[in-house]
């Protein structure tokens, strides 16, 4: 393996490369599991490849060694990569070429990623995988099982609701400027999502998300806060179960008001949220697929929480 195979944290200028083999990787997995490609389409006026490689771009933003290689010769063969935000890490990338594949290269790649998490800190480590079984074993073997899995639900013309102004509920509008209401919203990530996460809010904020800090009428205490951009809700985050229909039903009226009639809609939901599926069906919103979620440990309280995306989560 080490005269054949090496491993370490990608360049730059590899990230591109890299973005093509996760591409041919995952077209060839779905065609031996599925008998063709279930790749969506790009966005209109988008490459292909353009999502994966601003991933990686975060990712590797974040620290070189979030973004790892594997090398035969010069020739960049396997990536894996991973979110870490404070205790969390979270697999988002794990793939070889076809080519290259049962020679314990995507085994040596989960070691160092996973290896990456631990020098970080981490005691909570989750992924979505794909239904390749030999993956699953790796998964498994590093002590990662099932958990709920996590519910795309998709809407081309949602109903969104008015804002209901008797919900017992003040909003303030987020801005990316504004540290202390940030301070608060990490105060919420950090019970309801299990980790704070500044420089994701921020970039969010800064890409053009709108969103508000929810806070009780009766006592000002926060309640929750949400985010909506033009087609997607989330993330939303609400301080108890109790509340967290009313949060979700602020965030479908923020999205409603930004008239994105011709936007196809999408909302990530994890499967511990019960109370967020009878709103969100009866706004016209539909389960478009699931995706299994291993982790080492429960976190976070997702039964009032729901996801920017599949990746940051």
């Amino acid at each position: 393996m080490t005269r054949t195979f090496s491993f370490r944290p990608a360049r730059r200028d590899e990230l591109p490369v890299a973005t093509r083999v996760y591409i041919r990787a995952d077209d060839e997995l779905d065609l031996r599991l599925y008998g063709r490609s279930r790749r969506e389409p790009a966005a209109p006026g988008a490459d292909e490849t353009s999502a994966a490689l601003d991933d990686l771009l975060l990712l590797h933003g974040d620290g070189p060694d979030r973004v790892w290689v594997a090398l035969r010769g010069d020739e960049v063969i396997g990536v894996a990569a991973a979110a870490i935000r404070e205790r969390h890490w979270h697999l988002v990338y794990l793939f070889v070429l076809p080519e290259a594949q049962g020679q314990g290269v995507g085994r040596h790649l989960l070691a160092r990623i996973h290896a990456t998490g631990v020098a970080a800190g981490c005691d909570i480590f989750t992924l979505q995988p794909s239904g390749d079984p030999k993956a699953l074993t790796m998964y498994l073997k590093l002590g990662l099982t099932p958990r709920p899995p996590s519910i795309d639900l998709r809407a081309a013309t949602p109903a969104f609701p008015p804002l209901q102004w008797d919900d017992g509920l003040n909003a303030q509008p987020l801005m990316a400027d504004d540290p202390a209401t940030l301070a608060t919203l990490g105060d919420i990530d950090r019970v309801v999502r299990g980790v704070r996460r500044p420089a994701d809010l921020r970039r969010w904020l800064g890409e053009g998300a709108v969103g508000a800090l929810v806070t009780r009428r009766d006592t000002e205490a926060p309640a929750g806060y949400y985010l909506v951009t033009h087609g997607r809700i989330g993330p939303v985050a609400a301080m108890d179960g109790e509340r967290f229909p009313a949060v979700l039903a602020r965030s479908l009226a923020a999205a409603g008001s930004l008239g994105a009639t011709r936007v196809a809609w999408r909302i990530d939901v994890p499967g511990e949220n019960r109370a967020a599926l009878a709103p969100l069906f009866a706004a016209g919103f539909r389960p478009h697929r699931l995706s299994n979620l291993f982790a080492s440990e429960p976190i976070g309280r997702w039964d009032r929480y729901i996801f920017h995306d599949e990746d940051l989560l």
